[in-house]
């Protein structure tokens, strides 16, 4: 029998690393689906991006605690339209379909790593 139960720790690492690269992937479509092709960037570019945006909603939830997730929402708009060098309404709607396709993707993976992980149980 494992040492770690099915929410255990040891997974953490596992799950967070294939939910950012689920979320890599969504943004980076999302960004193809909305953008024309001369705006659009590269994986490592939005790779990127998702990272620096995933600190900064630590830093502003951590620091604003209750406001805190809306102003990073407005700053997660602000760093896409920054970022593609677009206008506000093209970045928030790389956010929404970002975000439609990142829970689409991330249940896809959670189902994933539930079966490999009910299977590493059972076998």
């Amino acid at each position: 029998m494992p040492a770690f139960g099915v929410g255990g720790v040891a997974w953490a690492p596992a799950v967070a690393m294939a939910t950012f690269v689920a979320n890599v992937i969504a943004l980076w479509l999302s960004q193809r689906f909305v953008l024309p092709k001369e705006k659009e960037k590269g994986l490592l570019s939005v790779a990127l991006l998702a990272l620096v945006g995933a600190v900064l909603e630590v830093v502003l939830v951590k620091l604003i605690p209750v406001i805190g997730f809306l102003v990073a929402i407005l700053v997660w708009i602000w760093l896409i339209k920054v970022w593609f060098d677009i206008g506000w309404g093209h970045a928030l709607l790389i956010a929404v379909v970002g975000f439609v396709l990142g829970l689409v993707l991330s249940a896809i993976v959670g189902l994933v790593l539930g079966i490999s992980l009910l299977l590493s149980l059972v076998g």
